[in-house]
């Protein structure tokens, strides 16, 4: 597991900021020189040959540092090229196989791959550029030398120590390289994975209203001043794209997203299935509403907050998830109507979010493509682990639902 903490450089004098500043304008200036002979040339090699390094012979930046520029650049220049390298790969594979290769080459055609703009990269240095001094007894909790840049230029930069740095320096190490950053230097900790063994499997459903709603109850609830999701997600959806309104009401999102999710418990879970969404707004019409609303977000979240946890998560494909009873098993899409649920065959009814919840956590199997496109869920079935059928299967899953006044007799 990668972790990062961002460090603040504001304790360092002002002429040390000044070389700190220089020092960052000439590497964004070598790699931006870099990418110029890499983009025109062709090259997409990670390693450059002297030949293209000795072209960069106006700077005064150490050999050392230029040979860290161009590998820089040159991951670059990669990584924007890797995506239509996929896709002509793929074109030749079909070609070969005399299939249709319409479409993809109308994607290939449309894509615009324009030279990356760099004018705010930032230095990846490795260790043979800095060193970490932590246990200098200042007022200051740690040093950062910086060596071999150029021009017989040496800074040491003071810094403090964070709760997050804290945190991630008691359970990890740091790693050999370092990012600078206008007014920051990034550490990179490397934490050792040990995922738990030994606890319960919860479900968890994604919603617009609540951010989650877990099998075991637990749900997002409003912060101390009365936001939920679904209300930022409405102001955000009256705010003008591009404005500064827009941009502080997403970052609203964003926050609130993380408290949320931060309030989930998992003391008692080693697995944690959530639902695989993808193209929700394909080729179909939405709300203004559900355009502002953002699931990346929280599947990134959750993925993040779950590895920090030691507890592993599943990816669950979500369809009939809202429509099946967590019970007796019978789907049927009449049987959910809003945030209620209410069973046509058991009569069971709850909280339409916790019995999806409930659904995502089963060990159920997956309904394929073919037979969704029977629409079974019309007329309704019967989906258990056994599998689906018009007939009723008892489930072994209903030994983990608390049953109440309303199981039939």
């Amino acid at each position: 597991m990668i972790r990062s903490v961002k460090l603040s450089t504001k304790f360092t004098n002002t002429t040390k900021q000044k070389q700190y500043k220089l020092f960052l304008n000439e590497y964004r200036n070598v790699v931006a020189k870099f990418i110029d002979i890499l983009w025109e040339e062709k090259i997409i090699t990670l390693l450059l040959s002297k030949k293209i390094t000795q072209q960069i012979n106006s700077t005064w930046l150490s050999a050392r540092a230029v040979q860290c520029a161009g590998k820089q650049a040159s991951s670059i220049v990669r990584g924007t090229q890797k995506k239509q390298k996929q896709r002509m790969y793929k074109l030749r594979q079909l070609q070969k196989e005399n299939k249709d290769t319409i479409k993809l080459q109308r994607t290939i055609d449309k894509a615009n791959i324009s030279k990356p703009n760099i004018s705010e990269i930032n230095p990846i240095l490795d260790s043979r550029f800095f060193k970490i001094d932590s246990n200098n007894p200042t007022i200051f909790d740690i040093w950062i030398n910086l060596t071999s840049l150029g021009n017989k230029m040496k800074l040491v930069i003071p810094l403090k120590q964070t709760r997050i740095y804290n945190k991630w320096n008691t359970q990890g190490q740091i790693k050999n390289s370092i990012r600078l950053l206008s007014d920051k230097i990034e550490l990179v900790f490397e934490i050792p994975d040990s995922l738990k063994s030994s606890g319960d499997t919860i479900g968890l459903d994604i919603g617009v209203t609540n951010t989650y709603y877990s099998s075991d109850k637990q749900h997002s609830k409003e912060d101390i001043h009365s936001w939920s999701l679904d209300k930022i997600t409405k102001r955000l959806s009256q705010r003008k794209k591009g404005s500064k309104g827009f941009e502080r009401t997403q970052q609203h999102r964003t926050n609130y997203i993380n408290w949320s999710l931060n309030q989930l418990n998992l003391t008692n879970v080693k697995q944690v299935n959530i639902e695989n969404i993808k193209k929700l707004r394909y080729k179909s019409k939405y709300s203004r509403l559900l355009s502002h609303w953002t699931y990346t977000d929280i599947f990134d979240k959750i993925r993040q907050y779950c590895e920090e946890q030691n507890v592993s998560v599943q990816i669950i494909n979500p369809i009939y998830t809202s429509q099946r009873c967590s019970v007796c098993g019978w789907t049927q899409k009449k049987n959910r109507k809003g945030k209620s649920f209410s069973c046509l065959k058991c009569k069971f009814t709850c909280d339409s979010d916790w019995n999806a919840a409930l659904n995502i956590s089963f060990d159920l199997p997956e309904i394929t493509w073919n037979d969704r496109q029977k629409h079974l869920n019309v007329q309704g079935f019967y989906w258990n682990s056994n599998g689906f059928d018009q007939e009723c299967i008892v489930p072994d899953i209903q030994k983990n639902i608390e049953f109440g006044s309303w199981w039939p007799s």
